[in-house]
């Protein structure tokens, strides 16, 4: 019996070993945090190198430069809520949810992090803190869903959303009581950062173009190293200050991201064979009679490309038969104009 029970759970580590290895990192970070004494914001952080004005706009750069937040964030949310634009994006209608609170998280950010650059003060932070937790905790939930466990990750979304505007909330509530702490908004802000390498390194996202996922990751990383050295960078380059181009180069990595999502497709067999490129959004019949006629049934697809039917050749184009079979068709009279 105790031999049985020992094989079970020396199968059970082995199936999951990826997945233990993940939230084995959350052990030494979490403890960290604990033991770690509270500690307040630093009033020095709200001391940006470049505090010249423009045309009445104090802190110029550091404010105008998340309009490139506003506009990825607009373009982003309008095509995510156009249904047809993102069938071939997801395997669940429901993934699309943490796309849409990344991306509109980014669009608050535009403007949480313009109010608070336009007078730097901790009341102000709070308003840029919140809007960047929606992207902070969607990104992890992306990470989560589409590298490890789709389920997991769609569970893990609220949660994870809830507990990222608490930590600012709970921030703001210390700082004003005259005992600030900022230990659960570090964690919350650094977690999806310091655990996602160790994902793209161990798991296979499900879908293409996942190195678009990486190179987010990486840009995100750089802009925070932008950041840190805001004063070096404006005094070697004499114009710009490291916390604008912080905003220059993470509105690039959300641009990364969006890029990689709109010209992504499931990872299956015909992606691997046929290349990215047949993958790049090109809606097949099915899909088109979908969105044609509003029906949810599925259809056939008459395109040798994505259709399951064995007995259709590639190279030769198809067309849907009034019986619902798939016939040959002349070349100009192609399937998918």
């Amino acid at each position: 019996m105790n031999a049985t029970r020992t094989s079970s759970i020396r199968q059970a580590i082995l199936s999951y070993w990826r997945q233990i290895m993940v939230l084995g990192l959350s052990i030494p970070l979490l403890t960290w945090v604990a033991l770690m004494p509270p500690f307040a914001q630093d009033p020095a952080y709200h001391n940006f190198a470049d505090q010249r004005g423009m045309f009445g706009i104090p802190h110029f750069w550091n404010v105008i430069s998340n309009v490139p937040f506003a506009v990825i964030g607009l373009v982003a949310c309008r095509w995510l809520l156009r249904a047809g634009n993102t069938a071939r994006a997801f395997v669940e209608p429901w993934e699309r949810n943490a796309y849409v609170v990344f991306f509109f998280g980014e669009l608050l950010t535009s403007l949480g992090s313009a109010y608070y650059h336009a007078r730097p003060d901790n009341q102000t932070l709070l308003w840029d803190r919140l809007s960047i937790s929606f992207l902070l905790t969607a990104f992890s939930s992306i990470v989560v869903t589409e590298f490890v466990n789709r389920r997991i990750g769609r569970l893990i979304l609220i949660p994870q959303v809830l507990i990222g505007l608490f930590s600012v909330l709970f921030w703001s509530r210390t700082e004003m009581a005259g005992h600030g702490d900022l230990r659960l908004y570090i964690l919350v802000q650094f977690y999806p950062v310091l655990a996602a390498p160790l994902v793209f390194l161990l798991f296979r996202s499900s879908y293409t173009r996942s190195r678009a996922l990486i190179l987010t990751w990486s840009l995100y990383g750089a802009a925070k190293l932008c950041e840190l050295y805001d004063t070096a960078i404006y005094r070697y380059t004499g114009f710009w200050s490291g916390h604008t181009l912080k905003h220059f180069v993470a509105a690039a990595a959300t641009c990364a991201l969006l890029y990689g999502l709109q010209r992504r497709c499931v990872r299956t067999e015909h992606c691997s064979e046929v290349g990215a490129s047949q993958c790049q959004w090109k809606p097949t019949l099915q899909e088109r009679l979908q969105e044609n006629t509003g029906s949810k049934t599925p259809k056939i697809s008459c395109n040798p490309i994505y259709s399951s039917n064995a007995q259709l050749a590639p190279g030769v184009r198809y067309r849907l038969g009034k019986v619902g079979s798939c016939e040959k068709t002349n070349a100009s009279e192609g399937v998918s104009k």
